[in-house]
């Protein structure tokens, strides 16, 4: 292994848990960044957004729905491991791993596929794909409701 690919899956690491952290903390915005300017986020409620402000805005949009629910939502812990880097050149990984989502109304598992590149930013997501060991609308109570409020119904 060489050292520029050590250095890449240390910041490709950082790549992911930033995610994971923003993403509890409500720093949209934040998150958001991590994505090259055209990037694309698929959610595990089956919505693709593509670009920084409609990331931002389905990230705010999920949030709001899962406060507004009946039950209160308390907290949300994405916890990610098992991170697995392929690089496809010095500037461009397919990375893999898995999440297991803890909110004060249950547990959710899944993974996530993500391609990553090196920018002037430093990496970033160009595409990342959630998926979730069962549907959406199965899940806990925050992720039925950020489902139903995307999909246009109420919560279950």
């Amino acid at each position: 292994m060489e050292i520029w690919e050590l250095l890449a899956r240390a910041e490709i690491e950082d790549l992911v848990k930033r995610y994971a952290y923003y993403g509890d903390a409500g720093k949209s915005a934040d998150l958001a960044d991590l994505f090259v300017e055209d990037g694309v986020l698929e959610s595990a409620h089956g919505v693709s957004v593509e670009g920084r402000a409609a990331i931002r805005g389905h990230l705010d949009a999920v949030a709001a729905a899962g406060r507004s629910a009946d039950a209160p939502t308390g907290f949300v812990r994405h916890n990610v491991s098992n991170v697995l880097v392929a690089f496809e050149g010095p500037e461009r990984a397919v990375v893999n791993s898995y999440q297991l989502i803890v909110t004060a109304q249950g547990v959710d598992s899944g993974r996530y596929r993500d391609t990553v590149v090196k920018t002037a930013e430093g990496w970033r997501f160009a595409r990342r794909r959630s998926r979730l060991d069962r549907p959406a609308d199965q899940g806990s109570a925050f992720l039925q409701a950020g489902h139903a409020a995307l999909k246009g119904g109420d919560a279950p």
